[in-house]
């Protein structure tokens, strides 16, 4: 009788390694090489365990550095799970051999167990561990208390506010400033003050990054040492600009490793921008720099002066993932319903960033085509992610002529908006004030290329845009009557809107190009062999005879993997996309916190395809508005004016030959 209510699980495991175990007394059978974590969560309906609470832990983040392991590809510099010690759990020293009866209780002295960090520990044959017990429980509140002894009380202020998983186990265990002796309290206060006064803080993160970086800000004073941006930055990202710097009461995350070896010595001009340190950050020491005041005031001053105009531009992740910032599963807003918001807050005109996703397709599909015909060069990589921009002028700029020239979409509309709009509504250029909302950090950061100054004003993530919702008193979009993009910018097709997810521009790509060379239409418009979440995934496409290589892949490690792949074997392909972020821009570092979802990736995918799916156009070349365009201003695809408006230029910005600016090895871009 009792081995039937488990026998799902023994069937589930019977063909795979498996051990036998018991949690909080409940004999279980459960996956070898899980975390006894990762077992406490499979099982929990059975052994009705509560979730074990963590900081440094992020099922997403496990994931990725799992598979890193596996591969042997990018170290994190010795910094690993385990280290917030929250989620310690009691072992019990007795190596059980019999599984047919559950153990009523846990052993009662503390000579009997040891306490284990569940995250990083992995299970093992005749294990028995307690997640739930009173000394559990204590050890929680303790690890909780020392963090908060050293940490802001600033909550209501905090751009984290609401969405912080130290702010939530706080309120679980019921942890407040009175929990803190008062003695210690008062050393925190007067060391706060001793740290306004410090003037040594060259190689603080926080002030060196600050300086120098578009999309990053650092409160140092809010860290609370979980690592997690460390090793997102190396396991991930495979950049390994950060850091543990100094030891002890000092000890502080950092750019640059004095200690380690020299390939590891980074600064902040290694960071490439992508913004995923702020993403799993779990409280609000790395956080995008924000904006959403800035564009509050824009919007009260149009108010007063007739003559500015505030303009929206959304891109096509924003959609998808607003409804998760009002506590929605993705994708359960309408595109009508986010331009209602926006406009609702006081933007006079919201245009499609999709709308230019198609125009960079007709623009980087000719230019595919060109290079086929003149025989290169190649590869020929996108241009879309400004992240992977910097990587390759930062780090490869042995590459820049493989890059398209095409400006980002966000770059090409506030080109238009700016040069082609204006004019067309009879308006001076710098009365219209653009902000753009992205999922992305690196966004920021394009913004202020001297080649693409002075376009788009503002830019702000998704995370922005729902605190700006928010504050404009915009609590629940469904209550509002959906509204239409405006034109003549607004009009867009599913190839558009799938430039969001990892394969979407290659896709939509293909989609064009094969109708363009082919001269006839596609019979199925799904690429299935471009789509899916593998890093890195390879196709060949038949265009007509013409057998063209292609390669898509996410994430800046998995980037300079291909890169290095490339150059031992000398692989030869035609035309690669490259996306900085996890799953595309749907897993940008704007996008909304969900490290908790292993899941959320997919989701926001999925959405994406039935954006694409119930779009009455799907190919680019047949968008109307940009055919009109075309006709009435750019021309042609490649013609001079789309050259001027619509392309841009790279520079080689490889540390070896920055300038410095009193010594001080400050980029001059």
């Amino acid at each position: 009788m009792f081995k039937n209510n488990f026998l799902p699980i023994y069937k589930a495991y019977s063909t795979i390694n498996t051990v036998n175990m018991f949690i909080n007394g409940i004999p279980v059978k459960v996956q070898a090489g899980m975390t006894v974590l990762e077992a406490t969560n499979f099982t929990r309906n059975l052994t009705k365990a509560s979730q074990i609470p963590t900081l440094c832990y992020a099922p997403k983040l496990h994931e990725y550095e799992v598979e890193a392991k596996k591969k042997g590809y990018y170290s994190s510099l010795g910094h690993h799970e385990g280290v917030c010690r929250v989620c310690l759990v009691s072992e019990e020293f007795k190596n059980y051999k019999n599984f047919d009866s559950v153990i009523p209780k846990p052993a009662e002295t503390s000579k009997n167990v040891k306490y284990i960090p569940s995250c990083c520990t992995e299970v093992r044959e005749g294990q028995s561990v307690w997640t739930n017990t009173p000394e559990v429980n204590a050890n929680v509140k303790t690890m909780l208390r020392m963090i908060l002894s050293d940490h802001p009380l600033e909550c209501p202020t905090c751009s984290s506010n609401k969405n912080c998983e130290l702010q939530d186990l706080l309120e679980r265990y019921n942890v407040s400033q009175d929990d803190i002796p008062h003695a210690v309290r008062k050393r925190m206060i007067a060391k706060e003050f001793l740290k306004l006064e410090k003037d040594d803080v060259a190689d603080w993160y926080g002030s060196e990054l600050v300086k120098g970086n578009n999309s990053i800000f650092y409160d140092e004073e809010k860290c609370i040492k979980c690592t997690r941006c460390i090793r997102m930055c190396s396991k991930v990202q495979g950049m390994n600009v950060l850091s543990m710097l100094k030891r002890g009461s000092e000890e502080h995350i950092g750019i640059g490793l004095s200690e380690a070896k020299e390939e590891y010595k980074n600064t902040q001009l290694d960071c490439i921008n992508c913004a995923q340190c702020t993403y799993v950050c779990p409280v609000g020491a790395l956080t995008v720099v924000d904006y959403t005041k800035d564009v509050l005031k824009e919007l009260q001053s149009a108010i007063l002066n007739p003559k500015k105009v505030v303009v929206a531009q959304t891109a096509p992740a924003v959609r998808v993932a607003l409804s998760e910032e009002f506590g929605l599963e993705p994708g359960k807003y309408s595109p009508e319903l986010m331009v209602a918001g926006l406009k609702n807050i006081g933007f006079k005109y919201v245009f499609d960033t999709d709308f230019t996703a198609d125009l960079t397709i007709m623009e980087e599909g000719f230019e595919l085509i060109e290079r086929i015909k003149k025989g290169g060069p190649f590869p020929m990589f996108t241009s879309c992610c400004p992240a992977w921009i910097n990587l390759v002028e930062k780090h490869y700029p042995e590459y820049i002529p493989n890059l398209s020239t095409c400006r980002s979409p966000q770059g090409m509309l506030s080109s238009l908006l700016k040069h082609y709009w204006a004019q067309k509504m009879g308006m001076d250029p710098k009365d219209v004030v653009v902000v753009s909302f992205m999922p992305c950090g690196a966004k920021k950061d394009e913004i202020k290329r001297p080649q693409l100054k002075g376009e788009t004003d503002y830019v702000l993530t998704t995370r922005e845009l729902g605190k700006l919702l928010k504050m404009g008193g915009c609590k629940d979009l469904s209550v509002l009557k959906e509204e239409k993009y405006d034109d003549p910018l607004g009009e867009s097709t599913g190839a558009a809107v799938i430039f969001g997810v990892t394969g979407g521009v290659m896709e939509a790509a293909l989609r064009t190009a094969y109708e363009v060379v082919v001269g006839k239409p596609l019979e199925k418009l799904e690429f299935m062999s471009v789509r899916g979440e593998e890093g890195i995934k390879r196709a060949t496409v038949d265009l007509a005879g013409l057998k063209v290589n292609v390669a898509i892949c996410h994430t800046s490690g998995n980037a300079r993997k291909l890169i290095a792949d490339m150059k031992k074997t000398g692989e030869q392909l035609h035309f690669i996309e490259v996306m900085a972020c996890y799953g595309g821009c749907i897993g940008g570092g704007g996008e909304p916190k969900k490290n908790a979802d292993i899941d959320i990736v997919k989701k926001r995918i999925q959405a994406t395809y039935n954006l694409d799916e119930q779009s009455t156009l799907r190919k680019s070349h047949e968008n109307p508005s940009v055919k009109k365009i075309y006709g009435e201003f750019l021309e042609k695809p490649l013609s001079h004016k789309s050259h001027h408006l619509l392309h841009t230029t790279y520079v080689d910005r490889k540390k070896k030959n920055l300038k410095t600016i009193n010594g001080k090895g400050e980029d001059l871009l």
